[in-house]
């Protein structure tokens, strides 16, 4: 066996960790929740970018957004956003855009995986047919440890999501695969 034959050239990626089909690692879809990113009522200002919250990779793990191939139907993960503020007795559900983000450790470089507005992403929590997929994206470099999955939102109208309103709860179901 030759010296090219025993080096293991999987590693020689650049950016976030190379292209999502450079590296090694087996794929492990999860599906993560809101309660993954964020721990508390989110104020939002009308027409500004807010942070829902982050999912910070853990080590010798790397992440992309989504599940699946668009090629095998039953593989694709599929997003689910139902946000709720807790106004007095009845909630109201959230309106705006939605943007599923990837970033480095020391946030200097943001690739956006998703972007959407929040009523086309609360179809069904359970029925493939009325929710959006996001299959694997294999065009964004992974992400790896200490890098972060974030959830942003600019609403419509100045309000407070919370995770727990009187009506129910806010729910996020975002799709990823995480490479060991």
């Amino acid at each position: 066996m030759g010296l090219l034959a025993r080096l293991n050239l999987n590693g020689l990626g650049g950016g976030f960790g190379g292209s999502a089909g450079s590296r090694g690692g087996k794929p492990f879809p999860r599906t993560l929740t809101i309660q993954d990113f964020a721990a508390g009522d989110i104020e939002c200002k009308a027409g500004q970018w807010t942070k829902i919250g982050e999912y910070v990779v853990p080590f010798q793990n790397e992440i992309s957004w989504g599940q699946g191939s668009d090629n095998v139907p039953d593989t694709l993960g599929f997003v689910y956003v139902d946000l709720h503020d807790d106004t007095a007795t009845t909630a109201v559900q959230v309106e705006g855009l939605i943007r599923f983000v990837q970033k480095t450790a020391n946030d200097t470089d943001d690739k956006i995986a998703l972007e959407e507005r929040t009523e086309m992403l609360r179809g069904s929590k359970t029925d493939k047919k009325n929710k959006i997929a996001l299959p694997l994206q294999s065009q964004l470099p992974r992400v790896g440890a200490q890098s972060k999955l974030v959830i942003e939102i600019k609403t419509d109208a100045n309000i407070i999501i919370s995770l727990t309103p009187a009506s129910g709860e806010s729910t996020v179901l975002a799709p990823i695969t995480v490479f060991q």
